[in-house]
């Protein structure tokens, strides 16, 4: 007995030292650190990257096609230092405006998601990002798919206020105007939200652009209409667009000669009757645009602003309205009459057997 226990032993401390070798030699072939992975893969990037910008500078139709789907691919998992997005925001003013519907609609798609990031902003607005985004809807209005992609990224710039003079002078309120009456219903969404964000700068950078509050005040007629819309996420984008246009006083008073004081007290009254019911974000925008037109002094509702950057839906309708979500609430309910029918069993049954 004592052999074959001094045997174990033996057998297991040649196992531990031969595990231990094993991991020795493991820690010895890999990386030091995290550190050190994360630059293998920055390397991988940066390589991929030079490769793409050099056919985005090419001539070639196929070239500059590639670049941009693996752009639009490569911008989505990777996140670019300010110091190393320039070249890259060069290549896709190249590409952007492109006379190739492919090659603008997926490198509009890459800009629309390097534009979330708020340190890239200013620069992608220093190298003329607005313009080649505005020159490429202006040549692509009757495609849906480019255009969904132009003004997604349009609705980010617009919602910043650093680059919205520069959209602004780049021509880009007479396109959105117009697309608002667009039959595709995403369309209208995306533009509806990017007048929102114009709108919201109606009482400071706008009150020098006579020329643009002109156009807008020949088009509240439309925005109104958008604001009587059965879709949820449309009518408040409209509402928000006309609530931010009241700090404007040439749009406020256009805006109360076609009837659209009545029109917004209707749907406040309307959507405030649902608060109980978890609240309305249509409500609040409606509140503010009837208080700015019935001459309110509050400072706060002076500085009520609705803005919102491509991605970020407005918060309407929380959840229990009893129309929308009728089967829902019946399903809820009916899961928990069952719960406490099989939580309660046991103890019934239990009960009568002790009577028994």
């Amino acid at each position: 007995w004592r052999g074959d226990a001094r045997e174990r032993r033996a057998a297991a401390a040649a196992a531990a030292a031969s595990v231990g070798a094993v991991v020795a030699v493991a820690m010895a072939t890999a990386p030091s650190s995290l550190s050190e992975l994360e630059e293998g893969a920055r390397g991988t990037h940066i390589s991929t990257l030079q490769h793409l910008l050099k056919l985005s500078h090419s001539h070639d139709k196929g070239d500059q096609q590639k670049a941009a789907l693996e752009l639009s691919k490569l911008v989505e998992g990777t996140v670019f230092p300010a110091v190393s997005f320039g070249p890259l925001a060069h290549a896709l003013c190249r590409l952007v405006p492109s006379e190739h519907r492919d090659v603008a609609c997926y490198s509009a798609r890459a800009v629309k998601t390097l534009l979330l990031d708020d340190a890239l902003r200013p620069q992608a607005v220093a190298v003329g990002i607005p313009a080649a985004l505005v020159e490429s809807l202006r040549r692509w209005s009757n495609e849906v798919t480019c255009v969904r992609e132009l003004v997604g990224a349009l609705q980010t710039l617009c919602w910043d206020r650093v680059a919205v003079p520069t959209v602004v002078t780049s021509g880009i309120v007479p396109l959105l105007l117009d697309l608002l009456a667009s039959p595709d219903l995403e369309t209208r969404l995306l533009c509806t939200a990017t007048v929102a964000n114009l709108m919201s700068y109606a009482d400071s950078l706008l009150l020098t652009q006579d020329e643009v509050v002109e156009e807008v005040s020949g088009r509240v007629g439309s925005i109104l209409d958008l604001a009587k819309s059965q879709d949820k996420a449309e009518r408040c984008y409209a509402v928000a667009a006309v609530a931010n246009a009241t700090a404007h006083p040439t749009l406020a008073g256009r805006i109360s000669e076609l009837g659209g004081l009545e029109l917004l007290r209707d749907i406040e009254r309307d959507h405030k009757a649902n608060l109980n019911l978890g609240g309305t974000r249509v409500a609040e925008c409606a509140e503010t645009a009837v208080l700015r037109l019935t001459g309110s002094r509050d400072p706060k509702i002076a500085l009520r602003k609705y803005k919102y950057r491509w991605g970020n839906r407005p918060t309407m309708e929380l959840m229990l309205d009893p129309q929308t979500h009728r089967k829902r609430l019946q399903v809820c309910l009916a899961f928990w009459v069952l719960c406490t029918v099989l939580l309660f069993k046991p103890l019934v049954f239990s009960h009568r057997s002790e009577n028994h």
